[in-house]
């Protein structure tokens, strides 16, 4: 059935041609209910009784619909009416990313990350609702007048998740190659199963193609630009001649791995990376002059919540180093006394959630928030971090350190001592000199404390045991390896990983060894009362010893937490009732 201007389907009144594709004709039509202007999208006559490609087009407009992102094309309406098959979309003012590219040549640096930031968010968006796009092109990105950015046609678009019917959106069998040559993944070319790595895949051709001027695997045929894909690699980029950031052209080698189990693991992630770019090399839109945002920061109470450092390595199981980073920097800032800082489960709440920096503030009653990345390759480490005022939204501070890994500790010591200058918080001798006491000096038992803490923050007790124990075996005075290794014994013990009486023995003895190495240590403290609140039920010693934490650490949530729970044991439920507010208050 042939469309023209002029025509009716339902209540949307045909216009204009837009343009045309594999996968229909685009129409301009005015929606006559809402009295706005959308776009129409027409699968083509000899496609409605195919029964696979209407069940294509049907996908894409279910997989557009489920999603609601402004990096993506929104769909307001699908419907049949007669033989027409049609979906009613936004209609978008500007030009197809390809139609840049085509008429510019090649994109700024700055104008690159910006258009690739708000790509990848899009990507994160659909990938977190199980959603792979398969044919990512320039031609599928469109540019806005204002510079927004939107991912069109989800015509290949593969659901990971099940349908209402128990099937996945999956439409192809492996051995079937779909996409656009040029842009396809390795996996792809090989007609393999794809997930979300073969986007980011597709991100990094466009990315090589905004900077460079030129495709990354271009050839003569079809055949030898697959070839390509799968055995060559691009021209380097920094080699083009043109003004392109190192990082950033790391950034785009990382995305263009020939395995994905090396490239970026998330599009989340890709964006967190650009962010870090476009904060380092250039200045943020609409920020203020310099030092004016730290300014307004420090008139306020010095506070900061330190969220999850993102795990950029290609191994993501060195995901127990970046959350171990995070929470070492916590520990170092949670030593200066004029500083106020959220607590480690507090911050972790947020961990892979790309939540604006005002929420996370106001959620935890902070003025700045901390975010940074590790990258890891053997020894050597690529740490980034960044400061940001809550209020404004403006960057504060940021810095990377590239280092080996015996100079951990030194970076930990650089970021607490930045933070304090920015925001004005005076260290006082006794700040200075907490700052730089270690729990040891032997970076690889610091590597396996790490580990046992992932492990235990994760209630993996057998897997966080064993570390604990490397740990030890390393540096039999590691005061901080014992409580982890006493409050592992414990949880085993109490949910049936191992006999009551062998946990409470290797429990107490684990906390009993912290306590002779550091009497005045409040977590040691705590790691003794959790021994009698699972075991031995002597509550005046719980009581007592949770009490001296208190002393000595008199902002610590756990030990008020604690108490809470135990003191009502005792019949006392009114003033176990505050510690528990309490705990609440110093740990939202």
């Amino acid at each position: 059935m042939s469309i023209l201007a002029g025509s009716r389907l339902g209540p949307y009144e045909v216009l204009s041609p837009l343009g045309a594709g594999g996968m229909g004709q685009v129409w301009r039509a005015r929606d006559t209910r809402l009295e706005r202007f959308v776009a129409i999208k027409i699968l083509p006559d000899e496609l409605v009784e195919d029964a696979e490609a209407l069940q294509r087009f049907e996908r894409e407009a279910k997989a557009v619909a489920a999603l609601s992102h402004p990096n993506i094309l929104a769909i307001h309406d699908f419907g049949r009416q007669g033989g027409v098959v049609y979906a009613v979309m936004e209609l978008l003012e500007g030009e197809t990313l390809g139609e840049c590219l085509a008429s510019s040549d090649t994109l700024s640096s700055r104008r690159a990350v910006e258009y690739a930031l708000q790509i990848a968010q899009g990507l994160g968006a659909a990938h977190e609702r199980g959603i792979v796009h398969r044919d990512l092109k320039p031609q599928n990105v469109f540019v806005t007048l204002d510079g927004q950015v939107k991912l069109l046609d989800f015509g290949l678009a593969k659901s990971s998740r099940p349908s209402m019917t128990g099937q996945t959106g999956a439409l192809t069998q492996p051995g079937l190659v779909l996409g656009t040559v040029g842009y396809m993944s390795p996996e792809q070319v090989r007609g393999e199963n794809v997930d979300h790595r073969s986007d980011i895949f597709s991100f990094g051709v466009i990315l090589y193609e905004m900077l460079a001027g030129q495709r990354a695997f271009h050839r003569d045929s079809d055949v030898e630009t697959m070839i390509a894909i799968l055995k060559e690699e691009p021209s380097e980029l920094m080699q083009s001649g043109r003004a392109i950031p190192r990082e950033l052209a790391e950034l785009v080698v990382h995305c263009l791995e020939k395995s994905r189990e090396q490239r970026y693991q998330s599009a989340r992630d890709l964006a967190f990376a650009l962010k870090v770019l476009e904060r380092e090399g250039w200045p943020i839109s609409g920020s203020t002059a310099p030092g004016s945002g730290a300014r307004h920061a420090a008139v306020r109470e010095a506070s900061i919540a330190v969220l999850p450092f993102r795990n950029l390595s290609a191994d993501r199981e060195n995901d127990y180093f970046s959350d171990g980073m995070t929470e070492e920097i916590i520990n170092a800032l949670t030593k200066i006394e004029a500083l106020r800082v959220a607590s480690r489960t507090s911050s972790f709440a947020f961990k892979g959630k790309d939540e604006d920096v005002r929420r996370i503030g106001s959620a935890l009653g902070v003025g700045t928030v901390l975010e940074g990345s590790v990258r890891q390759s053997g020894r050597k480490l690529r740490i980034t971090a960044q400061l940001i005022d809550v209020a404004s939204g403006y960057h504060l501070w940021s810095e990377r350190y590239d280092r080996e890994m015996e100079d951990i500790f030194a970076v930990q010591d650089e970021i607490a001592h930045s933070i304090a200058g920015t925001l004005k918080v005076r260290l006082l001798p006794a700040d200075v000199e907490r700052l730089t006491e270690r729990g040891t000096a032997d970076i690889e038992a610091y590597n396996h404390y790490l580990k046992g803490r992932y492990h235990f923050n994760r209630r993996e007790p057998r897997e966080a045991i064993a570390e604990f124990e490397r740990a030890l075996a390393l540096d039999a005075r590691y005061t901080a390896a014992y409580t982890g290794l006493a409050d592992s014994y414990c949880i085993h013990g109490f949910y049936g990983g191992i006999p009551t009486v062998d946990a409470l023995a290797r429990a107490r003895e684990a906390a009993g060894k912290a306590h002779d190495l550091e009497p005045e240590s409040a977590d040691v403290h705590v790691s003794l009362a959790l021994v009698d609140h699972y075991f031995g039920w002597d509550l005046d010693r719980e009581e007592a010893e949770l009490r001296r934490a208190m002393e000595l650490a008199p902002r610590s949530a756990a030990a008020y937490s604690w108490l809470g729970l135990m003191i009502p044991f005792r019949g006392r439920h009114a003033e176990g009732l505050e510690f528990a507010r309490k705990a609440v208050e110093l740990e939202p």
